[in-house]
């Protein structure tokens, strides 16, 4: 042992990592100390290396935290400050032995109490140097350890509607239908709200979480046209057009997610790269026709609960005044390009896709207005 012992003198580096290690082991800064005490009250440890085995413990000891707060993310960032704190005062008088000495021969009393003051003092001191500094501590370790948002795969966690049981019963089976489509159609919107933000703030980030959606999306639409076909029994004719409404809407809410996952977030990263933003009158439009749409999106979700009502008419002839409004708005940005800037007139073809991807999505949420209209003209025996 007293050779193993001598392989440290003149190394205290080697020393505190050996200690680290070890203090990682055993899970205890005062087993860790202990040991060393025994060790030198045998006179197998020389006074000097105790100062080496006792930052070494300290360090190791926060590494312990770092371990068993691993699983969290508010345990990973604490733990690492933690760590962070006692390397940046243990390491200046590891590597200058002959400062760390002369701190440690200052303490009063014997050479264990000694060892006590310090192991305490090294800690009340990281504690006085670095709660002051907590707020830039905290933005240090959220720049270290980023909150990252998983991407959102397959359904939600919440049980699907789609139970097989209630196939016998077309009634039940098709509300159910109609329960899990408005679920996708809340899907296909947080794509656009999604889409919208990372726009508004350039951030790829949250465009990624819109390719994330739409597997989600695609998930639903696979699972809700699987159950349509297995719905047993003979239709009535009004179930058969309810039917084909939810059907329909789950369809079009399919192609909508594809417009805004491969048309518009294509454009948005084409876009970025080439930095053409939109500006002025165009980025408002733009804005504009999003809230509109989402407006829209919320009332053909109301149309498909109540299984039509009285708003159907209303909502097809807002479809017209959109479409009225866009081929309006275009005219006026085409007005606009007349002695405009280069990079106002790059940006021009970002702004018609952007306008023209929307309209596409307005079209595909009003058709469940057609199938509604559809449905009331046969049950009242139009053609």
């Amino acid at each position: 042992m007293r050779e193993w012992v001598r392989l440290f003198e003149g190394h205290p580096l080697l020393l505190f990592l050996v200690v680290a290690v070890f203090t990682l082991a055993v899970q205890s800064s005062t087993a860790s100390i202990g040991f060393a005490l025994g060790l030198s009250a045998g006179g197998l440890f020389s006074p000097q290396l105790l100062v080496p085995w006792v930052l070494g413990a300290n360090v190791g000891i926060a590494m312990t935290a770092l371990v068993s707060g691993w699983s969290t993310l508010e345990g990973r960032r604490l733990a690492l400050a933690n760590l962070s704190a006692k390397a940046i005062l243990a390491l200046p008088m590891v590597l200058l032995p002959s400062f760390a000495a002369e701190v440690f021969s200052l303490l009063p009393g014997p050479i264990m109490r000694e060892t006590a003051m310090f192991h305490t003092a090294f800690n009340v001191v990281t504690g006085l140097v670095f709660v002051p500094l907590a707020g830039p501590l905290v933005r240090l370790m959220r720049w270290m350890i980023p909150t990252t948002t998983p991407p959102v795969t397959g359904l939600p966690s919440t049980e699907s509607h789609l139970d097989p049981s209630f196939l016998e019963s077309p009634s039940l089976a098709l509300t159910n239908a109609a329960r899990e489509t408005l679920a996708m159609g809340d899907s296909v919107k947080r794509m656009l709200e999604y889409f919208w933000r990372g726009y508004r703030e350039q951030n790829p980030a949250m465009i990624k979480q819109v390719s994330s959606e739409d597997d989600r999306v695609d998930r639903y639409y696979r699972d809700i046209k699987d159950y349509l076909s297995r719905v047993e029994g003979g239709l009535t004719p009004d179930e058969a057009q309810w039917h084909f409404a939810i059907m329909t809407f789950s369809n079009e809410l399919e192609s909508v997610g594809d417009i805004v996952e491969k048309h518009m977030c294509d454009m948005f990263r084409k876009q970025r790269a080439e930095a053409l933003l939109l500006t002025g009158p165009d980025y408002e439009a733009v804005a504009s026709l999003q809230s509109t749409v989402l407006k829209r999106f919320a009332v053909a979700q109301g149309l498909l609960a109540n299984r039509g009502g009285t708003n159907i008419n209303g909502f097809l002839e807002a479809k017209e005044e959109l479409n009225r409004w866009c081929r309006k708005t275009e005219q006026q940005h085409y007005e606009r390009l007349r002695g405009a800037a280069p990079e106002v007139i790059a940006a021009s073809a970002y702004f018609l896709d952007l306008m023209d991807g929307y309209r596409r999505i307005n079209s595909h949420i009003s058709s469940i207005g057609y199938a509604f209209r559809s449905e009331s003209a046969q049950w009242q025996g139009e053609p």
